[in-house]
């Protein structure tokens, strides 16, 4: 952004400069018809005799008198020579000082001027201190000031903006930027009237100094800019009016101001936004944003593949609103990002994004956008955005089965504020916004946060997704969806799951996006059922020897029970809300305490929210180490606590679901079980139940692999994944999903050998290899940044830019590419599921020696050819040589080192190729290295004697000349041999791997 300011004014400079060279011209032009029309009429009235005047001329003509009088004495006072000089600077001055009227005639020399005077004070600050002493002696700032507030030219208030810009920006000395932010000065210019900002130049300066400024705060420059007694701050004021600018290099700057702004760590400054600012701007950004949300519904409904520029660009105007508030989330201000994420939650996400996956009647949304698009904007909020409380009270909404009864925990704190009616702030720049109303001056008030799910709870679901003929529908009955989840949310997800393929891609993105952010409780996840293997695999390992340990502890009488209590808990009396709801707690383990108390008796949760046993797949973030690696680790530290003998107290962090801790423990001790327990015995198996559901829906993708691009395949089996793959650990899937799997990768390995015995079967060997070689994991990262793959129609013909992975294929050879991909997609899902290691593939190749062009070769005892080739523009006979070698063509050149002399002159009478007057030679020099595999031998039907070789996709081709048609046929057989050979070998590798 600084660079694209930077070079604008650069060349708003040059314009300025043309324009006052041309302004300088005319006002020279002007002066002499004036000077001639007084002349003339002087002539005239002196030869009638009438040397009598109108008032209004004598006034007219002493002005123009003194007028050129005054440029006259300026034309005698020559500029000093040397540029850089306080003589120089003190001409500047006068010249400020003479014309204290701005007007057309001169406002072209105060704007050079004022140019001059930065330059100068700039080269000053880095070489001599004197130039801005004589700028303080003379309170040339003052001169300024008083120039932006009595003149309403364009051109000198856009030249004293750009001077002071500059100035700020460019000035290192801290008492010269102390001078120049003090006596309110700039406070007056932010807030100066005269400005028309209709004038776009004229504002692109403005809020470029408003930047400038942003740039420089800090504890001790904010009191130059924030009045804590008037609660005055212009500078916060004035930008944050132009947040919705037409221009986005202006949105940014205005964006770039505030962030400035909040980072300054004043507790006055911060009250005052907090208490009177902050709100109505989260308001008018989240009421912007979600008419920005609609306009990108309507691009992705009239755009396609060739028109996609303007989708990408409301995309990524929008995602840099998203990151502008995730800016704002990451400054760690508590108060500040409870009211941006309430403001978030009640006015955009759950109205609009949550509320737009379902059609009801009573909920009339102006603005709806369409359920793919929703999904699409859901995916990127939860990927973008970190804040803990936002993001599960968001989930909960989608996931959980019982969302309204999660977002009234007591455990979790909800700041709610009234919603505030949509609006902009005032003035009011596009008078067409008109859908928006100013700011509420008094701040909002607090409500009941329960008024989000009162919105949203009579919401019937319809299947919205557009199901296309072309794309095979998932029979929900097949996947047992009889007793579907109660969120009514999640089952229209999963209905989507079952439409047309782009809507199955996005659901599949913002299911693994959920699963995937760091900052989304575990416990949600768990009651929600989609609580990933990986996690839950390390809860029920910590559990086992958290109560292993104990029951040794309490068969042990030589040694102290060690004495394990809760944080603020000291009553062994527990609610049920508080066993149903527990947070974190802190576990103390105190060796040789007098004091014995069960592991029963306290609440105990668990986290292992950054918790992986594959480090690759589940990467932890910088500086955590996991809080379960391995069964020795937690034994160690087990042991650690146990070998402590001097009342040391350590702590340790858990967090988990205490009823079913306890009910083991009681069921270990033969303790009648809770009702409660049973309770929880029952949600379990609900949670169960629905990721059973999923994981077999995403298993019938495999299914009907075929249909779905590769970039859908590969979202299916990452997410597979996710939810039930530990690396080193059989995976946690049913037999009948495990028949599934299986099924899937042997059609898709029939698909193969049919595609092997068809017309293009020659081919087949190529293809593989190709598409071999491009195969790539998918990475999600990139995939969200792809907003026409996710959100336009799928391509179903070849359009520049769009690879076969992100497409439908057309033709036979791209339908056997695409049933490659497929196989590739499924054997790395298969063996990674297995914990296999697939060593078939790559393909191998047999040993070959290493040679390369311009390399010596030995021809003795080396079965090879001899024949000639035509070069050149005059067809120049060359004599040639090949040779197979393993798996390569060597063709070759004479080596001149291997024999004295050598006689290429056709003998006379004879047929030119037929010459064969040449002694043998001993070694060669290698001029072309070419892949058996990929020749192609051709025989001249008018010429026995030639023979022409191409190889692809090298697009080398040539034709050789043999002395007769026997050593031509015995080179077609070595080199047909040879070919047929690596071939076969090859195939025969792709065949042991299909049979595998």
């Amino acid at each position: 952004g600084n660079y694209k300011i930077e070079k604008e004014k650069k060349e708003s400079e040059k314009k300025n400069q043309k324009t006052r060279i041309f302004q300088k011209t005319q006002l020279e032009e002007k002066q002499q018809e004036r000077k001639h029309l007084y002349w003339t009429k002087k002539k005239e009235r002196k030869k009638f005799g009438g040397w009598w005047k109108k008032e209004e001329e004598i006034i007219s003509d002493f002005e123009l008198s003194a007028s050129m009088f005054r440029n006259l004495l300026d034309s005698f006072r020559s500029k000093p020579k040397d540029q850089f000089s306080i003589e120089n600077l003190n001409f500047l001055y006068l010249q400020l000082v003479r014309h204290p009227v701005i007007n057309e005639q001169n406002k072209g020399i105060i704007v050079e001027t004022l140019r001059q005077i930065a330059e100068l004070l700039i080269w000053g600050d880095q070489h001599e201190s004197d130039f801005f002493d004589f700028f303080l002696e003379h309170n040339i700032m003052s001169f300024f000031m008083k120039i932006l507030n009595e003149s309403s030219n364009t051109d000198v208030q856009i030249q004293l903006i750009q001077t002071l810009s500059i100035l700020i920006e460019n000035i290192k000395n801290k008492s010269s930027i102390y001078y120049l932010l003090s006596n309110n000065h700039l406070n007056s210019m932010i807030s100066n009237r005269l400005y028309d900002f209709s004038d776009e130049e004229l504002l692109a300066y403005y809020i470029s100094l408003m930047k400038t400024l942003s740039l420089s705060l800090d504890k001790s420059t904010l009191q130059f800019f924030y009045n804590d007694k008037t609660n005055e701050f212009p500078l916060y004021t004035q930008s944050i009016k132009y947040f919705n600018h037409r221009e986005s290099m202006i949105r940014i700057a205005v964006r770039t101001i505030t962030l400035n702004i909040f980072k300054v760590d004043d507790t006055n400054m911060r009250t005052f936004l907090l208490q009177n600012m902050v709100a109505p701007y989260f308001n008018n950004i989240v009421w912007y944003v979600r008419d920005q949300c609609t306009h990108l519904d309507h691009s992705v409904i009239h755009s396609d593949h060739l028109n996609k520029a303007r989708l990408e660009d409301f995309v990524a105007e929008l995602l840099d609103f998203f990151y502008y508030l995730q800016d704002i989330f990451d400054l760690g201000i508590s108060q500040m990002s409870a009211i941006l994420s309430d403001h978030l939650l009640n006015q955009l996400l759950i109205p609009q994004f949550i509320g737009s996956l379902t059609i009801d009647s009573k909920q009339n949304l102006e603005d709806r956008i369409s359920p793919l698009s929703a999904v699409f904007l859901l995916t990127q909020a939860f990927y973008i955005f970190s804040d803990s409380s936002m993001l599960n009270r968001l989930a909960a909404q989608l996931i959980h089965p019982s969302a309204s009864q999660y977002l009234t925990l007591p455990t979790r704190v909800n700041i709610s504020i009234s919603p505030v009616k949509r609006s902009y702030s005032t003035p009011n720049i596009y008078p067409q916004n008109t859908r928006f109303s100013p700011i509420p001056s008094s701040p909002p008030h607090s409500i009941n946060p329960s008024h989000i799910n009162d919105s949203l709870s009579n919401v019937s679901i319809t299947d919205a997704s557009n199901s296309s003929s072309n794309t095979p529908q998932i029979d929900p009955n097949h996947v047992g969806l009889s007793s579907p989840p109660q969120n009514k949310y999640y089952q229209a997800l999963m209905l989507f799951l079952g439409g047309d393929e782009r809507m199955a891609l996005n659901v599949l993105c913002l299911l693994y996006a959920i699963l995937k952010s760091s900052n989304i409780d575990n416990i949600l996840l768990e009651y929600s059922g989609l609580f990933p293997y990986r996690l839950h695999k390390a809860k029920r390992l910590l559990e086992a020897l958290i109560f292993e340990q104990s029951d040794i502890r309490e068969n042990t009488t030589n040694k102290p029970i060690p004495t394990i209590s809760v944080e603020k808990t000291e009553s062994k009396d527990v609610s049920e809300s508080d066993l149903n709801h527990s947070s974190k707690a802190i576990l103390r383990v105190r060796s040789g305490s007098k004091h014995h108390r069960s592991i029963s008796e306290s609440i105990v949760s668990m986290d292992f929210q950054n918790s992986s046993e594959n480090p690759e797949e589940n990467p932890l973030p910088p500086g955590s180490t996991p809080l379960v690696s391995d069964n020795s680790d937690i034994i160690e530290k087990v042991d650690e606590e146990e070998s402590t003998t001097n009342g040391e107290e350590k702590e340790i962090f858990i967090q988990s679901d205490t009823p079913e801790l306890l009910s083991r423990k009681d069921s270990k001790r033969g303790m009648p079980t809770h009702p409660i327990w049973e309770e929880k015995e029952e949600e379990k198996a609900k949670q169960e139940r629905t990721s059973v559901i999923l994981v077999e829906y995403l298993l019938n993708f495999l299914l009907l692999c075929g249909n779905y691009r590769l970039i859908t395949l590969q979202m299916v089996t990452l997410l597979i994944k996710e939810l039930v793959y530990i690396q080193d650990t059989p995976p946690n899937l049913k037999p009948n999903q495990l028949q599934t799997m299986e099924t899937a990768y042997k059609n898709s390995i029939e698909a193969l050998r049919t595609c092997m015995n068809g017309h293009l079967g020659d081919i087949f060997l190529e293809l593989f290899e190709d598409q071999l070689k491009s195969y790539r994991q998918i990475n999600f990262n990139s995939l969200l940044m792809d907003s026409a793959s996710l959100l336009l129609p799928v391509a179903q013909s070849p359009i520049a830019g769009i690879g076969l992975s992100k497409r439908l294929p057309t033709g036979e050879a791209e339908k056997i590419q695409k049933n490659i991909q497929a196989f590739l997609v499924l054997r790395e899902f298969k063996y990674t599921m297995l914990n296999k290691k697939d060593d078939s593939l790559p393909l191998k190749e047999e040993p070959t020696p290493f040679i390369q062009v311009k390399d010596t070769v030995n021809l003795e005892s080396r079965e090879h050819f001899s024949c000639w080739t035509l070069l050149g523009p005059n067809k120049k006979r060359i004599r040639r040589y090949f040779m197979v070698e393993s798996t390569i063509l060597l063709v070759m050149e004479p080596d001149p080192r291997s024999f004295p002399s050598m006689d290429t002159s056709p003998t006379k009478g004879k047929n030119p190729l037929q010459n064969n007057r040449l002694s043998k030679v001993s070694s060669a020099i290698v001029t072309n290295v070419l892949p058996l595999q990929n020749i192609e031998i051709q025989g001249d039907p008018n010429d026995n004697t030639s023979l022409i070789i191409a190889c692809h996709p090298q697009t080398w081709s040539t034709s050789f000349f043999f002395d007769d048609s026997s050593v031509r046929d015995s080179a077609i057989e070595v080199l047909e041999k040879f070919k047929f050979k690596v071939r076969s070998t090859k195939m025969m590798q792709i065949n042991q791997i299909l049979d595998s």
